[in-house]
């Protein structure tokens, strides 16, 4: 980025407005490189903070394995899950006929007490990452320096 003191504009841009080609280290006359201002803390927390969340998220999508079949933990398959699971409370059904599950493997006549299970163990599982998480963010809260956040690690 390249300023002239009223105005911030992207290399290319620079050249483009110009009309002229020059290297990155050395912009024309009247413009002068930007150097961002370095991350506050509280800009290091928030950085922190999302990488926290999505290695819980990538936990989460991994899932449980029953019986060898594999359930993702991700919001839309719980859903579905829940969905399936709804269905087979309503109409009695104690198996069913085609399953394809996280890996994308198909199974014929597959116990939804095997989904069931599933649902609850990542039900169980989601809580206690959820947990950690919580943990995690309280320690990113107390952070008084970059040290510390450096030391926080899912």
């Amino acid at each position: 980025m390249y300023t002239n003191g009223i105005e911030t504009l992207s290399h290319r841009a620079l050249q483009d407005r110009l009309g002229v080609s020059f290297p990155r280290a050395k912009p024309p006359a009247g413009w002068s490189v930007r150097t961002p201002p370095a991350p506050t803390l509280g800009d290091l927390k928030q950085r922190k903070v999302g990488e926290i969340v999505e290695a819980r998220k990538e936990m989460e999508r991994q899932g449980v394995t029953v019986n060898g079949v594999r359930y993702a933990g991700d919001s839309d398959n719980r859903r579905d899950m829940k969905e399936a699971l709804d269905y087979c409370a309503q109409t009695g059904v104690v198996a069913f006929s085609a399953w394809k599950d996280s890996d994308g493997q198909h199974h014929k006549n597959h116990p939804v007490s095997d989904v069931r299970n599933a649902l609850m163990r990542i039900a169980m599982q989601r809580g206690d990452l959820i947990a950690r998480e919580g943990e995690l963010m309280a320690r990113i809260d107390a952070a008084q320096d970059e040290q510390d956040l450096d030391s926080i690690n899912w």
